[in-house]
């Protein structure tokens, strides 16, 4: 469970996260901005009142996914950063806590939510208060290539939403249920699953994947768009994949909705480290952008680098003729919010 503490001036709030007790493993707290990698045992739960706990302060604002990793307590030590994501691996969320999101970004791993005191309002469709504004909508299944797409869409579409990372809102998120409660009525949303993450940084491998599917999904709802009734969304990998897409196939996919893209990718190398731009957006300098848009979200809690790269690319394809809004949300690199920012983003392209 988790439980809040003494507030403090500066806007954070003190958190005690507990288990039960296990004599048997050393278990220890993983939230993403909080893990010092790759030094684990800071977030040690330790033994009080039965239970084990650790105690946190946190922006009160936040919202963000953790859970807990166990270990045997005799094991070495280990600052092997690969070793420590195989321990990740072993990933548990919160026996206390109902909500939970499922396999992010395809770990196989479910974790759970925390809202912070001062968390903002959850958008609609992801409020299980929230009235149900439309009948369940339709689900189809659109074989595509070596993939499975749902196409979950009202009666009289017109415009198409594609969600890299399909399987993960489908089955993380229970989207079909959310859709219940969208205000909009003419908008299929389009889950592109993505297991094989790799493949959203081969650039025109998923830009093919992404025109395809539009012409797949058209065929079968009998739509005809324009780019500008396309919409592609994406979170990490899948953010710098949307921002690709658009930049390469903007005369079918003219609107990006980007999370914490990955904009530090290069081939050659693992450059999540370096503040220098990416691959990408080296090429995005040189790329006329005029009649697309873009919405750049990311999370105040990541590394400095994300945040930087990010505001780096809404500048450089605004320099370049598109239609940018960007925004800062507080939380991590992290589904919990992510939700929130997508929905708020197509109710504003719509």
């Amino acid at each position: 469970m988790h439980e809040f503490g003494r507030w403090h001036e500066d806007g954070t709030v003190d958190v005690r996260f507990s288990v039960p007790a296990d004599p048997t493993h050393a278990t220890y707290l993983v939230v993403d901005f909080l893990f010092d990698w790759p030094d684990i045992e800071p977030m040690r739960l330790s033994p009080r009142d039965g239970r084990l706990s650790i105690d946190v302060r946190l922006p009160a604002d936040v919202e963000l996914a953790y859970g807990f990793v166990r270990r045997n307590p005799e094991a070495p030590r280990t600052r092997d950063v690969e070793e420590l994501f195989e321990l990740m691996g072993g990933l548990e969320p919160d026996p206390d806590v109902a909500e939970h999101i499922t396999d992010a970004f395809s770990s196989g791993t479910s974790s759970s939510i925390l809202r912070g005191p001062h968390a903002r309002d959850r958008h609609p469709v992801f409020d299980p208060g929230a009235p149900a504004r439309q009948p369940l909508p339709a689900r189809h299944l659109v074989q595509l290539h070596d993939r499975s797409l749902v196409v979950i869409s009202p009666e009289r579409p017109r415009r198409l939403a594609l969600f890299l990372d399909g399987d993960v809102w489908d089955r993380s998120l229970d989207l079909p249920d959310a859709l219940r409660r969208w205000a909009v009525d003419d908008t299929a949303v389009v889950l592109v699953p993505t297991p094989d993450r790799m493949i959203l940084a081969e650039r025109d491998h998923v830009a093919d994947l992404a025109v395809d599917a539009v012409s797949r999904v058209e065929e079968l709802l009998g739509l005809g768009t324009t780019a500008a009734d396309v919409a592609i969304a994406g979170q990490s990998f899948g953010g710098l994949a949307a921002a690709s897409v658009v930049a390469d196939r903007r005369e079918r996919i003219g609107t990006g909705i980007i999370s914490s893209g990955s904009f530090w990718w290069r081939t050659d190398r693992d450059a999540r480290a370096e503040s220098t731009p990416g691959e990408l957006l080296e090429s995005l300098q040189h790329s006329p952008l005029d009649g697309t848009r873009f919405y750049v979200h990311v999370g105040r809690e990541e590394d400095r680098n994300m945040v930087d790269l990010a505001g780096t690319f809404a500048d450089v394809v605004r320099a370049q003729g598109a239609r940018v809004e960007s925004s800062t949300h507080p939380g991590g690199h992290d589904h919990a919010w992510y939700r929130h920012a997508v929905f708020d983003a197509l109710d504003h392209w719509i």
